[in-house]
């Protein structure tokens, strides 16, 4: 959270938020990793975001086609590229942890992709309730 604080003193730039927590993770993690997406919508809804391993947001249902470097933690050099889109009134951007497509089943069935999409554009207490029933324990 401090990297975070830090990096928003100086920047509104997903992509210089990524670069700034790479360095914070690499040096903290002991050789493991992060996945991470940043995004910053403003006021007349443009959104830029960029993502570091993590699993793509949704619009509307849809997963985003989005431009995806490394986990933080891996490389000294961060690869991080982002990429852009316009919210119209009433879209809906879903944000989803690999938690939800993770989760399994008493017999050890993933949630998976098609499932985490088929509810990704339900609410997110929506979305936790059905991955947790699913078995989702992360």
């Amino acid at each position: 959270m401090g990297a975070l604080h830090v990096l928003a003193q100086t920047s509104t730039s997903p992509a210089v938020f990524l670069a700034g927590l790479n360095e914070s993770v690499r040096r903290r993690s002991r050789g493991g990793f992060t996945t991470c997406l940043i995004l910053h919508i403003g006021p007349e809804g443009k959104v830029v975001f960029a993502n570091a391993g993590h699993l793509s947001p949704d619009c509307d249902g849809e997963e985003l086609a989005t431009e995806s470097g490394l986990p933080l933690g891996l490389m000294a050099e961060s690869d991080d590229m982002e990429s852009n889109l316009q919210l119209l009134v009433g879209d809906q951007i879903t944000l989803l942890t690999d938690g939800v497509m993770e989760a399994r089943s008493s017999t050890g069935e993933l949630f998976g992709f098609d499932r985490t999409a088929a509810i990704s554009g339900h609410s997110a207490e929506s979305i936790a309730t059905r991955a947790q029933e699913f078995g989702q324990d992360d």
